[in-house]
């Protein structure tokens, strides 16, 4: 996808932007929005003017990573998140919908998995609500994708289906067998476990492809001793478990491909277990910057996410989730690679009036705005696109992606996503 425009606006109020697809268009919007200032007595100005901006992203992948599992968030919160991710032209949100602590989302085919994984009645997402999450990031710019952890970070699925599920909750040794309690993974052997996942993708992965290219299968912190109590395992040996874990993997990646995304895993999958992974698979990184070199020395396209970015949000009726604090450190981040900056607000010159419907014809949009009391000439907004904008899925290309500590060696892919918990 194509994020690149151009945006000039003349000392006499006229606005050009040029782009060359509609979320390019979008990006120059927001551009646009953040060039004016609300005056105290009427209208917006704007003190820049004559402004010529050619701007385009330097990393194809500018993501956040919500954590919806381990803490619950409403819809309307995850919308929020996607509007401050729009204003600073990030393009993913990347949603960890599942975990050992709670699994909050419905699955129709398997209604038991929420009803009894979620942490309470209410409290997951519906079909209808992650409709409306995607097609609420896509008229903004932002792709939102779904990671499902597996085969470890699975115990949740063991209050709905505890035949799935082996070393449930070990207590009160429980840092043997998980990294964070409670313990459980999938078994690995399973027949039942297959025809889970098979009910599982059928019903989710049609209605999440129409708005995304990725999905996430996690794959991290997948522990050895709790296959020993896997009847179908039997062994903490990784030369036993691999081979396992290896028929798990290709048999969740060929359901994706299947349906026209592109897996994305952990780095373990690929860096500890030594996995045969397809040459589509992403891998997102997250315990060193060793593990970006090691990823594209493997040949791989590397997505990076730092364990030590992240941001959690205190449940306290004086201290709201959704912080100022966090949307100040992504907005501070995402300026760094750009070419503009908020400089202070300087005292307001000749008024420009913005505010107008948009008539749109074919691939060209134009805005023209209604005569105001000033300036005598109302300015004129005219949008030309390269190509149609059409609601097109964007291309599951991730050659350069947004990068917070460095890039990967030898000119590879590499990517930041923030996490929050």
């Amino acid at each position: 996808m194509d994020e690149s425009y151009t945006l000039n606006i003349a000392t006499s109020g006229q606005a050009t932007i040029t782009a060359s697809s509609s979320v390019g268009i979008l990006r120059a919007l927001e551009t646009f929005t953040q060039l004016f200032y609300q005056h105290s007595d009427a209208g917006v100005y704007t003190p820049y003017a004559p402004v010529a901006i050619s701007d385009a992203p330097k990393f194809v992948h500018r993501g956040l990573n919500l954590d919806v599992a381990r803490n619950y968030y409403a819809p309307s919160d995850v919308m929020r998140t996607i509007d401050a991710l729009a204003w600073n032209k990030f393009n993913r949100l990347h949603l960890h919908a599942t975990d050992s602590q709670s699994w909050p989302f419905d699955v129709p085919a398997l209604p038991e998995l929420a009803r009894k994984g979620a942490y309470m009645k209410g409290l997951s997402y519906s079909p209808g609500d992650v409709k409306d999450i995607q097609e609420y990031g896509a008229y903004r710019g932002v792709e939102v994708y779904v990671e499902f952890d597996m085969p470890g970070h699975t115990a949740s699925i063991e209050f709905a289906y505890p035949d799935l599920i082996a070393g449930f909750n070990i207590q009160p040794n429980w840092g043997t067998y998980a990294n964070e309690p409670p313990s459980g993974q999938l078994k690995l052997n399973s027949p039942a476990v297959y025809s889970f996942l098979d009910k599982l993708w059928k019903d989710v992965l049609p209605r999440l492809s129409p708005y995304s290219s990725y999905f996430h299968t996690g794959g991290d912190e997948l522990n050895l001793n709790v296959y020993l109590f896997d009847e179908t395992v039997k062994s903490n040996l990784t030369s036993v478990i691999q081979p396992y874990l290896q028929k798990f993997v290709d048999y969740n990646h060929a359901k994706l491909r299947a349906a026209g995304l592109t897996p994305v895993v952990w780095e373990e999958m690929l860096l500890v277990w030594n996995l045969t992974l397809g040459s589509d698979v992403v891998v997102q990184t997250w315990l060193s910057d060793q593990s970006v070199a090691d990823t594209v020395s493997k040949g791989h396209k590397a997505l990076v996410g730092d364990y030590n970015l992240w941001v959690s949000f205190p449940l306290s009726p004086n201290f709201p989730r959704h912080s100022n604090s966090y949307f100040h450190s992504t907005s501070t981040a995402a300026k760094a690679n750009g070419s503009i900056s908020n400089p202070p607000v300087p005292p307001p010159p000749t008024l420009f009036s913005t505010t107008a419907p948009l008539s749109k014809t074919g691939a060209s949009s134009t805005l023209t705005t209604p005569s105001p009391a000033f300036p005598p000439t109302a300015p004129t907004l005219s949008l030309a696109a390269k190509s149609t904008c059409g609601a097109s899925r964007p291309t599951p290309s991730m050659s350069t992606i947004w990068c917070g500590r460095g890039r990967a060696p030898q000119g590879r892919s590499c990517g930041v996503e923030r996490r929050i918990r």
